[in-house]
Protein backbone atom coordinates (compact mmCIF):
# COMPACT_ATOMS: atom_id res chain seq x y z
CA UNK A 1 0.00 0.00 0.00
CA UNK A 2 2.98 2.11 1.04
CA UNK A 3 4.25 2.09 -2.45
CA UNK A 4 1.49 2.80 -4.33
CA UNK A 5 0.83 5.60 -2.30
CA UNK A 6 4.06 6.78 -3.20
CA UNK A 7 3.90 5.88 -6.72
CA UNK A 8 0.61 7.75 -7.12
CA UNK A 9 2.45 11.77 -7.08
CA UNK A 10 4.85 10.91 -9.45
CA UNK A 11 1.83 9.11 -11.60
CA UNK A 12 -0.14 12.24 -11.47
CA UNK A 13 3.16 14.72 -12.10
CA UNK A 14 3.11 12.48 -15.62
CA UNK A 15 -0.20 13.53 -16.06
CA UNK A 16 0.35 17.00 -15.28
CA UNK A 17 3.40 17.46 -17.81
CA UNK A 18 1.21 15.56 -20.91
CA UNK A 19 -1.41 18.41 -19.59
CA UNK A 20 0.86 21.35 -20.52
CA UNK A 21 1.81 19.63 -23.40
CA UNK A 22 -1.81 20.40 -24.54
CA UNK A 23 -0.64 24.39 -24.36
CA UNK A 24 1.57 24.31 -28.02
CA UNK A 25 -1.45 22.93 -29.68
CA UNK A 26 -3.91 25.08 -28.57
CA UNK A 27 -1.78 28.06 -29.25
CA UNK A 28 -1.00 27.00 -33.07
CA UNK A 29 -5.05 26.41 -33.42
CA UNK A 30 -5.37 30.06 -32.02
CA UNK A 31 -2.92 31.28 -34.20
CA UNK A 32 -4.16 30.36 -37.21
CA UNK A 33 -7.60 31.95 -35.76
CA UNK A 34 -5.67 35.21 -35.62
CA UNK A 35 -5.36 35.46 -32.07
CA UNK A 36 -2.38 37.19 -31.06
CA UNK A 37 0.00 35.63 -28.66
CA UNK A 38 -0.78 37.80 -25.40
CA UNK A 39 -4.51 37.89 -25.87
CA UNK A 40 -3.74 34.27 -25.79
CA UNK A 41 -2.19 34.94 -22.25
CA UNK A 42 -4.92 36.76 -21.41
CA UNK A 43 -7.60 34.58 -22.45
CA UNK A 44 -5.56 31.91 -19.84
CA UNK A 45 -5.79 33.68 -17.25
CA UNK A 46 -9.47 35.29 -17.78
CA UNK A 47 -11.16 32.20 -18.74
CA UNK A 48 -9.80 29.98 -16.43
CA UNK A 49 -10.75 31.82 -12.99
CA UNK A 50 -14.32 32.47 -13.34
CA UNK A 51 -14.58 28.78 -14.42
CA UNK A 52 -12.25 27.49 -11.40
CA UNK A 53 -14.24 30.03 -9.02
CA UNK A 54 -17.55 28.38 -10.47
CA UNK A 55 -16.45 24.91 -9.79
CA UNK A 56 -15.36 25.54 -6.62
CA UNK A 57 -18.37 27.58 -5.25
CA UNK A 58 -20.10 24.61 -6.27
CA UNK A 59 -17.97 21.61 -5.32
CA UNK A 60 -15.52 22.53 -2.65
CA UNK A 61 -16.35 26.10 -0.96
CA UNK A 62 -14.10 25.54 1.60
CA UNK A 63 -10.80 25.54 -0.90
CA UNK A 64 -11.59 29.23 -1.45
CA UNK A 65 -10.30 30.33 1.79
CA UNK A 66 -6.68 31.12 2.13
CA UNK A 67 -6.60 30.09 6.10
CA UNK A 68 -4.64 33.04 6.93
CA UNK A 69 -3.16 36.29 6.31
CA UNK A 70 1.04 34.76 6.23
CA UNK A 71 -0.35 32.56 3.50
CA UNK A 72 -0.74 35.46 1.09
CA UNK A 73 2.64 35.94 1.91
CA UNK A 74 3.27 33.50 -0.68
CA UNK A 75 0.45 32.72 -2.83
CA UNK A 76 0.37 36.59 -4.18
CA UNK A 77 4.30 36.27 -5.19
CA UNK A 78 3.31 32.75 -6.55
CA UNK A 79 0.57 34.40 -8.82
CA UNK A 80 2.59 36.76 -9.77
CA UNK A 81 6.03 34.12 -10.56
CA UNK A 82 2.91 32.49 -12.74
CA UNK A 83 2.56 35.67 -15.17
CA UNK A 84 6.04 36.15 -15.28
CA UNK A 85 6.18 32.83 -16.42
CA UNK A 86 3.72 33.02 -19.05
CA UNK A 87 5.27 36.50 -20.70
CA UNK A 88 8.84 35.29 -20.34
CA UNK A 89 8.05 32.17 -22.76
CA UNK A 90 5.98 34.39 -25.12
CA UNK A 91 8.64 37.17 -25.30
CA UNK A 92 11.08 34.22 -25.99
CA UNK A 93 9.83 33.53 -29.21
CA UNK A 94 9.09 37.04 -30.02
CA UNK A 95 12.68 37.63 -29.91
CA UNK A 96 13.59 35.09 -31.96
CA UNK A 97 14.53 31.72 -30.27
CA UNK A 98 13.90 28.84 -32.12
CA UNK A 99 11.39 27.05 -30.24
CA UNK A 100 13.47 23.95 -30.08
CA UNK A 101 16.18 25.98 -28.26
CA UNK A 102 13.56 27.85 -26.32
CA UNK A 103 11.93 24.71 -24.72
CA UNK A 104 15.93 22.62 -23.85
CA UNK A 105 16.65 25.98 -22.03
CA UNK A 106 13.46 25.98 -20.21
CA UNK A 107 13.04 22.43 -20.04
CA UNK A 108 16.72 22.37 -17.72
CA UNK A 109 14.53 23.07 -14.66
CA UNK A 110 14.87 19.88 -13.00
CA UNK A 111 18.53 20.61 -12.21
CA UNK A 112 17.07 23.97 -10.91
CA UNK A 113 14.78 22.11 -8.75
CA UNK A 114 17.00 19.98 -7.38
CA UNK A 115 19.37 22.48 -5.95
CA UNK A 116 16.69 24.49 -4.66
CA UNK A 117 14.82 21.48 -2.82
CA UNK A 118 18.44 20.47 -1.47
CA UNK A 119 18.92 24.31 -0.04
CA UNK A 120 15.23 24.79 1.07
CA UNK A 121 13.42 21.89 1.73
CA UNK A 122 15.65 19.70 2.55
CA UNK A 123 16.21 17.31 0.19
CA UNK A 124 18.49 14.92 -0.28
CA UNK A 125 20.65 15.18 -3.61
CA UNK A 126 22.40 12.35 -4.00
CA UNK A 127 24.17 10.44 -7.19
CA UNK A 128 21.73 8.24 -8.13
CA UNK A 129 19.14 10.98 -8.31
CA UNK A 130 21.99 12.98 -10.55
CA UNK A 131 22.41 9.82 -13.18
CA UNK A 132 18.77 9.96 -13.25
CA UNK A 133 18.65 12.95 -14.32
CA UNK A 134 21.04 13.13 -16.20
CA UNK A 135 19.84 10.60 -18.69
CA UNK A 136 16.82 12.45 -18.84
CA UNK A 137 18.58 15.45 -20.14
CA UNK A 138 20.34 13.24 -22.44
CA UNK A 139 16.87 12.09 -23.44
CA UNK A 140 15.51 15.43 -23.78
CA UNK A 141 18.91 16.90 -25.99
CA UNK A 142 17.95 13.77 -28.83
CA UNK A 143 13.71 14.69 -28.63
CA UNK A 144 14.90 18.17 -29.48
CA UNK A 145 17.94 16.84 -31.88
CA UNK A 146 20.01 19.73 -30.64
CA UNK A 147 22.54 19.19 -33.25
CA UNK A 148 20.45 20.54 -35.57
CA UNK A 149 18.91 23.74 -33.39
CA UNK A 150 20.92 27.03 -35.12
CA UNK A 151 22.87 29.01 -33.33
CA UNK A 152 22.93 26.86 -29.97
CA UNK A 153 26.26 28.35 -28.97
CA UNK A 154 25.03 32.23 -29.18
CA UNK A 155 22.91 33.28 -26.73
CA UNK A 156 20.84 36.57 -27.37
CA UNK A 157 18.23 37.98 -25.02
CA UNK A 158 15.37 35.78 -26.05
CA UNK A 159 17.66 32.74 -24.97
CA UNK A 160 18.55 34.02 -21.83
CA UNK A 161 14.81 35.36 -20.87
CA UNK A 162 14.06 31.15 -21.87
CA UNK A 163 16.68 30.34 -19.21
CA UNK A 164 14.98 32.90 -16.84
CA UNK A 165 11.47 30.81 -17.59
CA UNK A 166 13.24 27.60 -16.96
CA UNK A 167 14.08 29.02 -13.19
CA UNK A 168 10.67 30.67 -12.68
CA UNK A 169 9.41 26.74 -13.53
CA UNK A 170 11.46 25.33 -10.47
CA UNK A 171 10.41 28.39 -8.50
CA UNK A 172 6.73 27.41 -9.06
CA UNK A 173 7.50 23.39 -8.18
CA UNK A 174 9.46 24.44 -5.04
CA UNK A 175 6.77 26.82 -3.64
CA UNK A 176 3.88 24.03 -4.47
CA UNK A 177 6.04 21.79 -2.68
CA UNK A 178 7.06 24.15 0.13
CA UNK A 179 3.23 25.32 0.51
CA UNK A 180 1.82 21.92 0.67
CA UNK A 181 4.12 20.07 2.99
CA UNK A 182 5.35 23.00 5.54
CA UNK A 183 2.68 24.82 5.18
CA UNK A 184 -0.49 22.73 4.79
CA UNK A 185 -2.33 24.73 1.84
CA UNK A 186 -4.80 22.92 -0.43
CA UNK A 187 -3.13 22.70 -3.90
CA UNK A 188 -6.39 23.58 -5.32
CA UNK A 189 -6.64 26.97 -3.27
CA UNK A 190 -3.03 27.49 -4.02
CA UNK A 191 -3.47 27.24 -7.94
CA UNK A 192 -6.82 29.23 -7.61
CA UNK A 193 -5.46 32.30 -5.66
CA UNK A 194 -2.11 31.91 -7.47
CA UNK A 195 -4.39 32.37 -10.91
CA UNK A 196 -6.32 34.79 -9.44
CA UNK A 197 -3.64 37.47 -8.52
CA UNK A 198 -1.98 36.57 -11.91
CA UNK A 199 -4.72 37.63 -13.65
CA UNK A 200 -4.68 41.20 -11.61
CA UNK A 201 -1.15 41.56 -12.20
CA UNK A 202 -1.71 40.94 -16.14
CA UNK A 203 -4.78 43.74 -15.94
CA UNK A 204 -2.74 46.16 -14.07
CA UNK A 205 0.26 45.00 -16.75
CA UNK A 206 -2.30 46.17 -19.63
CA UNK A 207 -3.60 49.34 -18.15
CA UNK A 208 -0.36 50.67 -18.54
CA UNK A 209 0.45 49.21 -21.91
CA UNK A 210 -3.38 50.60 -23.01
CA UNK A 211 -2.18 54.22 -21.57
CA UNK A 212 1.37 53.85 -22.76
CA UNK A 213 1.02 52.53 -26.31
CA UNK A 214 -2.48 53.40 -26.72
CA UNK A 215 -5.52 51.52 -27.89
CA UNK A 216 -3.46 49.30 -30.96
CA UNK A 217 -1.30 47.44 -28.90
CA UNK A 218 -4.59 45.65 -27.71
CA UNK A 219 -6.92 46.09 -30.82
CA UNK A 220 -4.13 44.01 -32.75
CA UNK A 221 -4.43 41.29 -31.00
CA UNK A 222 -7.77 40.36 -31.50
CA UNK A 223 -9.25 38.42 -34.77
CA UNK A 224 -11.09 39.95 -37.36
CA UNK A 225 -14.03 37.78 -36.08
CA UNK A 226 -14.77 35.51 -32.54
CA UNK A 227 -16.29 32.33 -33.70
CA UNK A 228 -17.47 29.80 -31.53
CA UNK A 229 -14.48 27.61 -32.41
CA UNK A 230 -12.05 30.26 -31.45
CA UNK A 231 -13.58 30.75 -27.85
CA UNK A 232 -13.47 26.98 -27.84
CA UNK A 233 -9.81 26.92 -28.43
CA UNK A 234 -9.31 29.36 -25.55
CA UNK A 235 -11.03 27.15 -22.80
CA UNK A 236 -9.15 24.66 -23.93
CA UNK A 237 -6.05 26.44 -23.21
CA UNK A 238 -7.35 27.70 -19.94
CA UNK A 239 -9.10 24.58 -18.98
CA UNK A 240 -6.31 21.95 -20.15
CA UNK A 241 -3.56 23.87 -20.25
CA UNK A 242 -3.83 25.93 -17.48
CA UNK A 243 -5.96 25.11 -14.55
CA UNK A 244 -5.83 21.11 -14.54
CA UNK A 245 -1.86 21.19 -15.28
CA UNK A 246 -1.01 22.95 -12.30
CA UNK A 247 -3.76 21.69 -10.07
CA UNK A 248 -2.37 18.36 -10.80
CA UNK A 249 0.88 19.68 -10.54
CA UNK A 250 0.23 20.96 -6.83
CA UNK A 251 -1.41 17.99 -5.97
CA UNK A 252 1.58 15.25 -7.22
CA UNK A 253 3.78 17.68 -5.17
CA UNK A 254 2.25 16.91 -1.83
CA UNK A 255 3.37 13.28 -2.35
CA UNK A 256 6.93 13.48 -4.09
CA UNK A 257 9.87 15.48 -3.45
CA UNK A 258 9.72 18.40 -5.99
CA UNK A 259 13.46 17.26 -7.34
CA UNK A 260 12.02 13.24 -8.10
CA UNK A 261 8.30 15.47 -9.70
CA UNK A 262 10.06 17.53 -11.90
CA UNK A 263 11.87 14.62 -13.68
CA UNK A 264 8.16 13.05 -14.19
CA UNK A 265 7.25 16.55 -15.85
CA UNK A 266 9.26 15.93 -18.26
CA UNK A 267 6.42 14.14 -19.61
CA UNK A 268 5.52 17.11 -21.48
CA UNK A 269 8.09 17.47 -24.58
CA UNK A 270 7.59 13.68 -25.17
CA UNK A 271 3.94 14.82 -25.33
CA UNK A 272 4.11 17.95 -26.94
CA UNK A 273 5.52 16.32 -30.19
CA UNK A 274 2.93 13.23 -29.64
CA UNK A 275 0.18 15.82 -30.22
CA UNK A 276 1.56 17.82 -32.94
CA UNK A 277 1.87 14.45 -34.69
CA UNK A 278 -1.83 13.45 -34.23
CA UNK A 279 -2.99 16.77 -34.17
CA UNK A 280 -0.79 18.94 -36.53
CA UNK A 281 0.58 16.30 -38.76
CA UNK A 282 4.32 17.21 -37.87
CA UNK A 283 6.58 14.90 -38.43
CA UNK A 284 7.66 12.49 -35.11
CA UNK A 285 11.67 10.97 -36.16
CA UNK A 286 13.34 7.88 -34.92
CA UNK A 287 14.88 10.54 -32.45
CA UNK A 288 11.98 11.62 -30.47
CA UNK A 289 11.28 7.95 -29.92
CA UNK A 290 14.82 6.92 -29.03
CA UNK A 291 15.23 10.46 -27.14
CA UNK A 292 11.57 9.93 -25.32
CA UNK A 293 12.05 6.01 -24.52
CA UNK A 294 15.78 7.65 -22.26
CA UNK A 295 12.83 10.41 -20.34
CA UNK A 296 10.72 7.61 -19.95
CA UNK A 297 13.33 5.31 -18.52
CA UNK A 298 14.43 7.96 -15.98
CA UNK A 299 11.17 8.82 -15.21
CA UNK A 300 10.42 4.79 -14.35
CA UNK A 301 14.10 4.94 -12.24
CA UNK A 302 13.42 8.10 -10.75
CA UNK A 303 9.90 6.67 -9.34
CA UNK A 304 11.44 3.66 -7.81
CA UNK A 305 13.31 6.32 -5.54
CA UNK A 306 9.99 7.99 -4.47
CA UNK A 307 8.65 4.79 -3.43
CA UNK A 308 11.95 2.67 -1.84
CA UNK A 309 13.81 5.53 -0.53
CA UNK A 310 15.72 2.93 1.72
CA UNK A 311 17.24 1.85 -1.98
CA UNK A 312 19.74 4.91 -1.85
CA UNK A 313 17.88 7.82 -3.70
Amino acid sequence: MRSRRNLSGPSILVCSGALFATIPIFVAFLAREGVGTWLQLAARLAFSVPVFLLFLWAFSRDSLQIGSRSNLSFIIPNGLLMLVAYGTYIATIALGTPPQKAVLLVCLYPLYVALGGALFLGEKLTSRKLAFMALGLVGLCLVLEVWDIQGLAHFQIGDMLAALNGVLAAALMLVGRWSGVRKQVKPITLTFWSMVFALVGLIIFGLIVLVWLGPEALTSQWPGSMSPRTVAYMLGLALLGTVLPYTSMYIGLEHTEASIGSMMMLSEPICVFAFSYIFLQQPMGWWQIIGGSLILAAGVLVANCSSHPPAGC
